[in-house]
């Protein structure tokens, strides 16, 4: 899954409030912002299963009411 130039503010759910990826593959985030999401158990920005890279994006006030408040991972990050 590929994420470009895209805002994602003030979401919420249960993992990864503003990205959940439970799926196999790369996510791809680039030129984004996760801001103000909320997530009940993991990943208050993003709760990811899989291979992640990062470019030139920010994440920022986002909040998780167990774990990560900005990124959870079951799998290993790619590159950031």
């Amino acid at each position: 899954m590929t994420v470009e130039t895209t805002s994602i503010v003030d979401s919420n759910a249960g993992a990864g409030g503003g990205i959940n990826n439970d799926h196999d593959g790369v996510l791809a985030i680039s030129n984004s912002t996760l801001n103000g999401n909320q997530a009940r158990e993991y990943g208050g920005a993003l709760y990811n299963r899989s291979q992640l890279v990062v470019v030139n994006s920010t994440f920022s006030g986002n909040l998780s009411h167990n774990l990560a408040e900005a990124y959870f991972r079951t799998m290993t990050m790619a590159a950031v």
